[in-house]
């Protein structure tokens, strides 16, 4: 995500909840309905229209299934109808405009809220239908348009519904955007540079160590990526009054590999399990099923890393995670168990390497070839070890831990560090955008 947009969100977000806060209740899923189609128009104006089809197209579906309860028959085409018009939208468009990730990820967390609204009206989950307006707010809903939450249209709906902004809350959720924020800003997008550098290196330059270190940036990277969208949504939904569920919990901490992605994309995973896994034989866990339905929900969730690539970083995954269930491994384990997957965790990210292709080519042979290490090497570990370093402090639960030590023993001290924080953010935000000015 550019640096310039990222500092557009940051600012935008605030300004739109305030507006939103301070109109009448009943017309508060309009603002916000407008809001988001605005955050979509300025920033990625061709996916408006795809979005707002596959909306009417899933809410028309649901209207459908809602008034046909007693014609199973008909309820399942309209299912079948809605999923298979929702899909060649987002085929059509990715084809179309050659659409990058982000774009295919906004798109396909649009049309997959949208189309959970006639599911749960099929299965019975849900027995009243959305109000449109309603529906379109929680379809467009930009707290959740990159990597953030797929969240039931029943919960969302409800919460629009109650007056829940207050002053606490906004400054509950100024501060997790500017978190995330900062994520984005300082750790994702730098580490993202030191890949582009490491990438760029000559076939003489390269070494064992310096693979390594391409590898451990690469997943520090997305999980700063992903851990900053993550409180950038619930930040977004706190602003505007809706709690949204958390989408990312320190996966690198986890004692299975089961565990590991369970942890990573909480609720694209809890989709799956819902929505898909149990078509192909699945019993409702990530760790459980036929190996079709591990290696399709493993593959499913990827896919929002980025497709195709990232739907074969979760089908490996997936593998890994049937094997694991294969030999008993259920559960987390002691210390060595816990490291294993931490490095099958970060190594696993080599799947989303851009040169993996020549890696691949070339062969474990080549790779062994390689010299240990290099004056490359070691210059490059003096420079960005620090950065490394913190990068990994800050993606395990000391920090958390932390915080919650100040925050319960010296408030004042957490306090003005949340201060702090915030400030910076804001500053990293104007401070890009009056360089772009120049």
């Amino acid at each position: 995500m550019p640096l310039i947009e990222l500092s557009y969100i940051g600012l935008f977000l605030p300004l739109a909840a305030a507006g939103y806060a301070l109109v009448p209740q009943r017309w508060r899923s309009g603002v916000m309905a407008g809001a988001s189609a605005l955050f979509m128009l300025l920033w990625v104006p061709r996916l408006l229209p795809f979005a707002v089809a596959g909306t009417a197209v899933a809410y028309a579906c649901a209207y459908g299934v809602h008034h046909g309860q007693h014609s199973p028959v008909r309820q399942r085409a309209l299912l079948l109808l809605s999923f298979g018009l929702e899909a060649g939208l987002f085929v059509y468009y990715a084809r179309q405009y050659a659409a990058g990730p982000l774009e295919r990820v906004m798109l396909a967390t649009v049309l997959l809220s949208a189309f959970s609204h006639p599911a749960d009206l099929y299965r019975q989950d849900s027995h009243s239908l959305c109000p449109p307006v309603d529906f379109l707010a929680y379809s467009l809903f930009f707290g959740k348009l990159i990597y953030g939450p797929l969240v039931g249209a029943d919960e969302f709906v409800f919460q629009l519904g109650r007056r829940r902004t207050s002053a606490t809350r906004m400054g509950s959720g100024v501060f997790s955007l500017f978190v995330g924020l900062s994520q984005l800003l300082l750790f994702a997008h730098g580490l993202d540079l030191v890949g582009g550098y490491l990438t760029g290196l000559s076939a003489d330059e390269r070494s064992l160590l310096l693979l390594g270190l391409e590898v451990l940036t690469l997943a520090l990277t997305w999980y700063f990526r992903l851990a900053g969208c993550a409180n950038m949504a619930q930040g977004a939904g706190l602003l505007f009054g809706i709690d949204l569920p958390r989408n990312l919990a320190y996966p690198f901490g986890a004692g299975s590999f089961a565990g590991f992605f369970n942890r990573f994309l909480i609720t694209q995973n809890a989709y799956t399990r819902s929505y898909l896994a149990p078509l192909l034989g699945g019993d409702g866990q990530v760790g459980g099923g036929s190996p079709l339905a591990v290696m399709a929900s493993a593959a499913f969730a990827g896919a929002f890393l980025g497709l195709p690539d990232g739907a074969v970083w979760g089908s490996v995954f997936g593998l890994l995670i049937w094997i694991e269930r294969l030999l008993g491994l259920r559960g987390s384990g002691g210390p060595l168990r816990k490291l294993a997957v931490w490095a099958g965790g970060v190594v696993s990210f080599a799947l989303l390497l851009p040169d993996r292709g020549r890696y691949l080519a070339e062969g474990l042979w080549a790779i062994g070839q390689m010299p240990l290490v290099s004056e490359r090497a070691v210059g490059l570990l003096v420079v960005f070890g620090p950065l490394l370093i913190l990068s990994m402090v800050l993606s395990s639960r000391m920090v958390q831990s932390a915080a919650g030590y100040l925050k319960g023993r010296l408030p004042a001290l957490y306090n003005a560090a949340v201060l702090m924080w915030g400030i910076g953010a804001m500053a990293l935000c104007l401070s890009a955008l009056i360089w772009n000015g120049r």
